[in-house]
């Protein structure tokens, strides 16, 4: 028999990630073109998810950390393209994306029981009461009320001045630690010809003024120190970021061949 009740499925796919930019190849192409001899998904997507590689568990709007140029198209999937990246030597992000698939299923329809419910009636219980009525007749008594009036002698209160009192010059008795977070530093911008980042205490004191000491360190992306996300959370495998030194990013502990520290 044809199908009484059709019913709407839809799941989320697994995140796809194919290219890996680097100095030689630094766009990316995450279209559903280029995916499908390495992914399996529907033919038509109902939603998409872009996201930065290790980012898509924090709930936080793809625009707000995405490179400028960068494309997350329902209708095509993701690209970058390095040419519109701003800076020299630009390199796009790691991103990867994930699409929702819907389709129609027949299901059965669930059963329906009808229940019955028979209400018996109980008559009502008469009980009779028989009272008794006691009066009581009391008798008033009258009571004697004196009054004694009281005088009492007058109160005298004595005022004492007190003159003021000069205090005198004494040193400092409370010191208070002051604070304050020091603008963003980043004195260089990795290239082809030079893929670390040296972002040290050392590098930065002839461009930038600071504390010998400092107590605290931020280390973040250039265009990401507005989110709230832990830096371990993004940052390229092999960066140092170090409360007693700075930052520093060796281009050859990255993953593959032929790459670049992300300014």
């Amino acid at each position: 028999t044809p199908c009484e009740h059709v019913e709407k499925m839809c799941e989320w796919k697994e995140w796809m990630n194919k290219e890996y930019p680097n100095p030689n190849n630094p766009n990316q192409n995450e279209t559903y073109a280029n995916l499908r001899d390495t992914y399996d998904f529907c033919e038509v997507p109902m939603e998409i998810d872009c996201s930065i590689s290790g980012m898509d568990t924090l709930e936080i709007p793809f625009e707000s950390f995405a490179q400028e140029g960068v494309t997350c198209d329902i209708n095509s999937g993701l690209y970058c393209d390095a040419s519109q990246l701003s800076g020299f030597f630009a390199v796009c992000y790691d991103y990867e994306i994930r699409v929702k698939c819907c389709w129609e299923e027949c299901v059965t329809p669930p059963t329906t029981t009808e229940t019955t419910t028979v209400t018996t009636a109980t008559p009502p219980t008469t009980t009779e009461a028989t009272t008794f009525s006691t009066t009581t007749t009391t008798t008033p008594t009258t009571a004697e009320t004196t009054t004694v009036s009281t005088t009492m002698p007058p109160t005298t209160t004595e005022t004492t001045t007190t003159p003021p009192t000069t205090a005198a010059t004494t040193p400092c008795e409370h010191v208070e630690e002051m604070c304050e977070w020091k603008e963003w530093m980043n004195k260089e911008e990795p290239s082809t010809s030079n893929p670390n980042q040296n972002e040290t205490y050392a590098n930065l004191r002839d461009t930038y003024e600071f504390c010998e000491t400092p107590m605290d360190i931020q280390c973040s992306m250039s265009g990401m120190d507005t989110l709230d996300i832990p830096f371990e959370s993004f940052a390229q495998e092999g960066v140092i970021c170090d409360m007693s030194s700075g930052l520093y990013c060796d281009a050859s502990m990255l993953p593959g061949k032929g790459q670049i520290c992300l300014a």
